[in-house]
């Protein structure tokens, strides 16, 4: 996703993690271990799938309030450790998938041992549509600090 896009409706997130950019970057992507962070608090991921290469594709299916939450998508470019982005979609009970979006995750050193991670997701259709997903980053992001500062 282009930094030069001025739009209100895009989403971006900027957090900075204690942890060279390698390890945030195994972190994020590492299936393995995304269960202990995917999905914010009250969220918990039902199930999980990933072919983790440009052109495969992702499904998770988060729990809330007793309701399966299906999201999916398709990696776009995987450049370790520098990028990773993907579409965003969420599906209806019938497997019928909503507005698509695009999500580009970069990884940067901004001292040693200090990785600012950006997020930016959209375009959304609403910013009210673009704040819901900002909450549910920033919370995802949040028990993402504490699964890395344990891995360390």
């Amino acid at each position: 996703m282009s930094a030069t896009v001025d739009d209100d409706r895009l989403l971006s997130v900027s957090p900075n993690f204690n942890a060279r950019r390698e390890q945030v970057w195994a972190a994020w992507i590492d299936f393995n271990h995304a269960t202990h962070f995917d999905g914010p608090a009250g969220h918990p991921m039902k199930s999980m799938r990933s072919d983790l290469r440009a052109g495969g594709q992702w499904r998770n299916v988060m729990r809330w309030d007793g309701k399966e939450l299906p999201q999916g998508g398709v990696y776009r470019e995987i450049k370790a450790p520098e990028v990773l982005s993907f579409t965003f979609a969420w599906e209806t009970d019938d497997s019928i998938r909503g507005l698509e979006t695009l999500v580009t995750v970069t990884f940067e050193d901004i001292a040693p041992g200090k990785t600012r991670v950006t997020l930016q997701q959209g375009v959304f259709p609403t910013t009210q549509t673009r704040d819901g997903h900002r909450q549910g980053w920033n919370r995802m992001i949040d028990t993402f600090a504490q699964f890395l500062a344990q891995r360390q």
